[in-house]
């Protein structure tokens, strides 16, 4: 697959900012389009709801026009080459958003969050955390910095399901654009509730081998259908907590980008959110692309 059309909702923050940055550099080796869209409420002044007395509808009216001036010359201040589109929409955000992403044909959702780690992270509960659950095309979030952007560490947790192999296969496509190689992650629950309950440590110890060549032998399978041999970095197994060893890995070998799916084997109505790829959002300080 390739990006021919990406959106890219904006707030006007640094990490809209680098939104932009992030989905220019994409469309730079995709020869994609970019399409800026800022959504407004209609009632940006007071707030839904609020009676004012009939005199005040003018200056209610000329304020209004005021915002929305001084918004689409902060939407134009933010085009580059490669941006079609500056969008001015009225309307709640993440409907508004996600009813683009429908008419306007776009196959990639470029978002920024605020800050790097932890609770900093806002966007989880707000609008891109509705999105992420709502959009029907892969949604990429990516902290706002400055620094160099580079996608050559690929990183795709994989639970075997088809969600992951989409994730693989939108993996494998920013590699290819990229120059980037990706690796993938299957995280096994610990052992360690067995270990108190079974005493013969030999049969332990042969489950757990078992379990380890069956997870190695399987993660080959699925690199070999999804990534060709020169994209390939590395396939491994993890025993532990799921989110402990995506982020651990992140913050030790030195990831640039996360793929992940938005629902795991559970097939929960997109279980993103309240899962694991909701919380290596919140914790990883990476860029993560979820696929749909």
């Amino acid at each position: 697959m390739s990006f021919t059309n990406i959106l890219v909702p904006v707030d006007f923050s640094p990490a809209s900012w680098r939104a932009v940055e992030v989905a220019t550099w994409l469309a730079q080796r995709s020869g994609a389009r970019v399409t800026l869209m800022h959504a407004c409420s209609p009632e940006p002044v007071f707030g839904a709801g609020t009676e004012l007395p009939p005199e005040m509808t003018p200056v209610v009216t000329q304020l209004t026009e005021r915002i929305a001036s001084r918004q689409r010359d902060q939407l134009e201040a933010m085009r580059t080459p490669q941006v079609s589109e500056a969008l001015l929409l009225a309307g709640p955000p993440t409907g508004t958003i996600c009813a683009r992403v429908r008419e306007g044909g776009h196959d990639l959702v470029v978002m920024g969050t605020h800050g790097r780690t932890g609770i900093d992270r806002v966007l989880l509960g707000s609008i891109a955390s509705r999105v992420l659950r709502r959009s029907p095309v892969p949604v990429l979030v990516t902290p706002d910095g400055d620094d160099e952007i580079v996608f050559e560490e690929i990183l795709v947790p994989v639970d075997f399901s088809e969600w992951s192999e989409r994730a693989l296969s939108l993996a494998a496509a920013v590699a290819e654009l990229s120059g980037g190689r990706v690796s993938l992650l299957h995280v096994t629950p610990s052992l360690v509730e067995l270990r108190e309950l079974i005493r013969d440590r030999e049969a332990l110890e042969t489950i757990e081998q078992e379990r380890r060549a069956e997870t190695g032998a399987r993660l080959q399978e699925m690199a070999e259908a999804h990534v060709s041999p020169e994209v390939l970095r590395t396939i491994w197994g993890a025993d532990g907590h799921p989110v402990k060893q995506i982020v651990g890995a992140c913050e030790d070998i030195g990831f640039d980008l996360v793929v992940m799916g938005s629902r795991g084997r559970s097939g929960l109505e997109r279980a993103l959110l309240g899962s694991v790829t909701e919380r290596v959002v919140r914790l990883a300080s990476l860029p993560i692309l979820v696929s749909h």
